[in-house]
């Protein structure tokens, strides 16, 4: 399982770097049930996206697009045995049915969202990556601002976008952690204010702040027909489709972070998740 993700990981980053393909060196840690679970190496596996670097690209082949989507909190159960919790999930079950799909999750530690998705896109170590937790560790002692890893620039480890950037291609993303000020050309990150549930602003106004190009957040708000919501899953999908129809990125990252979110209330299971 690990030699054959380190294989498939490192072509993909191949692919897009146009270079001979390589692995990162993965310090995965094993675990029965993950929090999250990466879809974007079955989506990668579905939908045709040459593994395999040829040695002569058709015009078709050259122009090929990677959409990653990683849907935080959901454990292999939920798509192995979908019937056991009264789920529907067509598409997942296509793409369990159609594709590929694990088992288990090997992740890196600790396993929690911001160090994992930065392993996804750049294929190091927490310890190399430089995103060690989810949150930026304040001395006890000091104020406290519960300030998350937001920007980009904690990155100490070359990223899938900006391998893109240089071989010339279209980015985008939508949610991801770690990508405030990253180099994406379509960016709508994940940020927010610790202090609003205490009646800081709303998210969606700092995002749109931080979003680039200037003026993105509107444009999809008003485009979608939601000018007043950016928090939920429904709204990023549809986002990621309207990046993908108006921009054709040719590496789209999308985050959806409701069922983790849901699950931390109520629990794995439960039925609300």
């Amino acid at each position: 399982m690990k030699r054959h993700h380190q294989r498939i990981c490192g072509r993909a980053y191949a692919t897009l770097e146009r270079r001979k393909p390589w692995c990162f060196p993965w310090a995965w840690r094993k675990r029965e049930f993950g929090r999250w679970l990466l879809i974007g190496l079955a989506l990668l596996l579905a939908s045709g996206f040459p593994i395999h670097t040829p040695r002569f690209a058709t015009a078709e082949q050259a122009e090929a697009h990677v959409v990653v989507i990683s849907i935080d909190g959901l454990m292999p159960d939920y798509y192995r045995n979908p019937d056991r919790y009264g789920l529907k999930i067509p598409t997942l079950r296509r793409l369990r049915n159609e594709g590929a799909f694990a088992d288990a999750v090997i992740g890196v530690y600790p396993s929690v969202t911001y160090p994992s998705h930065t392993a996804i896109v750049t294929g190091a170590r927490p310890r190399d990556h430089g995103i060690y937790f989810n949150r930026i560790f304040e001395e006890p002692t000091a104020p406290q601002t519960g300030r998350w890893y937001w920007w980009a620039s904690a990155i100490r480890s070359d990223t899938l976008w900006a391998a893109a950037r240089r071989a010339g291609r279209r980015t985008a993303a939508i949610s991801w952690p770690v990508t405030v000020e990253a180099e994406i050309e379509h960016n709508i990150p994940e940020i927010f204010d610790p202090r609003a549930a205490q009646g800081g602003p709303p998210a969606w106004a700092l995002v749109a702040q931080h979003a680039r190009p200037a003026g993105l957040v509107e444009e999809i708000l008003q485009a979608v027909g939601k000018p007043d919501a950016l928090e939920d899953d429904d709204l990023r999908v549809e986002a990621a489709g309207y990046l993908l129809t108006r921009f054709r990125p040719h590496l789209l990252l999308v985050h959806l972070i409701q069922l983790d979110g849901v699950q931390h209330r109520t629990g794995p299971h439960s039925k609300e998740a």
